[in-house]
């Protein structure tokens, strides 16, 4: 009797009902599988601030990096990012034959003739990861370069930044900045500030923006 009532229980599972039910089941482990996969991969970190001023390699110029003039007429919003660039405030040699450098292999002909000191290298620095990226002139080869720069802080030794520049990929090189706190002679881009060369002097800040 008891069987009886067993076998008049049962009812076997019709073939649709096997294959939703393995679906389910696939499905519910794809789903865990890409939870555990997402979970474990952490959001890329913001890049750090570039702005101050940077010794380039082997102390041949130091470039000061700060946000971007705004256009003429551009308004700044909450919700615009930050857009760096930088610009050449001294030199090691600031001379040639007895006169001051001048930019004289730009490739646009317009903008030769251009005093080194004073001339903006980096453009367009926008955020990218962990790092930045944007555009370098090079006064050497009067060429643009696409680059990288990315700020490794180090407060026992001083902030290092890695700029890996790359004219057409593969042909790219790297050099190592150090931030660096003064100036020799100040910052002569700076209003009201035109020392002689060579006078040691602690770089003067920028001013603070407009409220």
């Amino acid at each position: 009797m008891l069987l009886a009532r067993a076998n008049s229980a049962y009812r076997p599972l019709r073939p649709e009902s096997t294959r939703d039910h393995a679906m389910s089941a696939l499905t519910a482990g794809m789903a865990g599988l890409m939870l555990m996969t997402t979970s474990g991969l952490a959001a890329p970190a913001a890049p750090t601030d570039p702005s101050g001023y940077w010794s380039t390699k082997d102390d041949e110029s130091i470039i000061r990096i700060g946000p971007c003039t705004a256009p003429a007429g551009a308004a700044a919003t909450p919700t615009t990012p930050l857009i760096y660039c930088g610009t050449i405030v001294w030199l090691k040699e600031p001379l040639e034959k007895g006169v001051p450098k001048i930019d004289n292999l730009n490739s646009d002909l317009t903008k030769r003739g251009r005093p080194i000191i004073g001339m903006e290298v980096f453009s367009e620095f926008s955020a990218d990861g962990d790092h930045w990226k944007g555009k370098a002139y090079n006064s050497d080869d009067g060429k643009t370069w696409d680059v990288t720069f990315k700020v490794q802080p180090d407060k026992a030794n001083g902030d290092k930044a890695e700029i890996t520049g790359c004219l057409v990929w593969p042909l790219c090189q790297s050099e190592t900045f150090t931030k660096v706190q003064t100036v020799p002679g100040g910052d002569p881009t700076l209003a009201g500030n035109t020392p002689p060369h060579g006078t040691p002097a602690k770089a003067v800040p920028p001013p603070p923006p407009h409220r």
